[in-house]
């Protein structure tokens, strides 16, 4: 194989794409065909991250609703006692 045909290869494998014929048709007339890589080590990074977020502001979140509960069920002061407290 040449240098040409080798890198012709090497770029549709790259993109990934199960039918040469739209390969070689967008090369033909000249479109830009994107490649995306999805990486897993990134992608299992994101998705704890993401998990972990949640459960930061679902603990934000339950800590405002028994604050707000506190409040509305006690005075003023029993509530700042109790908040302080525990």
């Amino acid at each position: 194989m040449s240098g040409n045909t080798n890198k012709f290869v090497s770029h549709f494998e790259q993109l990934g794409l199960k039918d040469k014929a739209r390969f070689i048709t967008s090369y033909i007339f000249k479109r830009e065909l994107k490649a995306v890589k999805i990486d897993k080590v990134v992608m299992d990074y994101y998705m704890r991250l993401t998990h972990f977020h949640s459960q930061f502001k679902a603990a934000g979140v339950n800590y405002n609703q028994v604050t707000e509960a506190i409040k509305t069920t006690f005075t003023q002061k029993k509530a700042f006692a109790f908040l302080y407290k525990n």
